[in-house]
C-alpha cells in the first residue's frame, strides 16, 4: 500500500474528510453567502441614494464595485481555505489519528488538496448563485428593476475581459500571477504551520512585501534617472522582466 494509489481508498478518504467537517463546511458556506449578499445589498443601496444614482451607469458602477470586492474577498477566502490544507492534523492527537487512517500519504495529501482547491470553488459558485437570487428578489421587492435588473455575472465577466485586453493586459496578467503566487504561499504555509497557518502566513507575506517595497524604493531613489529613461512605460517594464527571466533560465 505504501507505493500504490488506490481510487477506492482515495474516495473513502475524501468521503471521511467531507463528512467529518460537514458542520465546518456548512458554516463556511453560510459565511460566504452572508458576506457576499450583505456587500451586494450595501453597494446597491449606495447606488440608489439620490446623491449617487445615475440611471445610465448605476448597474455598471455597481458591478465594478462588486468585481473589486469579490477580487479581495475571494483571495482572502481562498487563502484561508488553502492554509487549512492540513486542518485534520492541527493538533498532535488529530495528527496521530490522521496518520493511522488506512491510506498512503499521497492519497491523504491529494484528498486534502482536492478539498481546499475544488471545495471553495463549488462553495463560491453556489454562494454566488444564491447571492444573485437574493439580489434579484431584493430588486423586485424594492422596485429597482429600472437600475439593477441586469445580469451581474455577465457584467463582471465583461469587465474582467476588458482588463485583459488593450493597454491594461500586461498589468492585469502581472496582478493575476502575483495573485496566484500569493495563494500558493498560503498552501505552503498550511503545510509548515498546522496551528493558525493563515495568520502566520499572512504575517510573513506582509513582512516580505514591506521589505520588498522598502528595497525597491531605495533602489529607485538611487537610480531615478535610469528608471525614468528606460522603464517609463509598461512595455519597457515588460521587456525588462522578460530579459531578467531569460537570464535566469538560459
Amino acid at each position: 500500500m505504501k507505493n500504490s494509489f488506490s481510487i477506492m481508498r482515495f474516495a473513502m478518504l475524501l468521503r471521511h474528510d467531507l463528512l467529518g467537517d460537514w458542520k465546518r463546511n456548512l458554516w463556511y458556506f453560510v459565511c460566504l453567502y452572508s458576506v457576499m449578499t450583505l456587500a451586494g445589498l450595501m453597494f446597491m443601496g449606495n447606488a440608489l441614494s439620490p446623491s449617487h444614482i445615475n440611471p445610465a451607469t448605476a448597474f455598471h458602477d455597481y458591478a465594478v464595485r462588486m468585481f473589486v470586492f469579490l477580487s479581495v474577498f475571494v483571495f482572502a477566502m481562498w487563502g484561508l481555505a488553502l492554509s487549512g490544507v492540513m486542518f485534520p492534523a492541527n493538533t498532535r492527537e488529530k495528527q496521530i489519528a490522521y496518520l493511522m487512517l488506512p491510506a498512503t500519504r499521497a492519497e491523504k495529501f491529494v484528498s486534502r488538496l482536492v478539498i481546499v482547491v475544488l471545495g471553495p470553488c463549488i462553495m463560491l459558485v453556489a454562494a454566488a448563485l444564491c447571492m444573485e437570487f437574493t439580489r434579484q428578489l431584493f430588486v423586485w421587492v424594492s422596485a429597482g428593476e429600472e437600475y439593477f435588473s441586469g445580469n451581474l455575472f455577465h457584467e463582471i465577466m465583461v469587465h474582467f475581459r476588458d482588463n485583459f485586453s488593450g493597454a491594461r493586459a500586461n498589468v492585469s496578467a502581472f496582478v493575476t500571477i502575483l495573485y496566484a503566487w500569493s495563494l500558493s504561499c498560503f498552501l505552503l504555509g498550511g503545510n509548515i504551520w498546522h496551528r493558525r497557518p493563515f495568520l502566520k502566513t499572512l504575517s510573513v507575506l506582509t513582512l516580505f512585501n514591506y521589505v520588498a517595497v522598502m528595497t525597491t524604493d531605495s533602489i529607485f531613489e538611487r537610480n531615478r534617472g535610469y528608471f525614468a529613461e528606460n522603464l517609463a512605460t509598461v512595455e519597457q517594464v515588460t521587456v525588462f522582466l522578460i530579459h531578467c527571466l531569460q537570464s535566469l533560465f538560459v
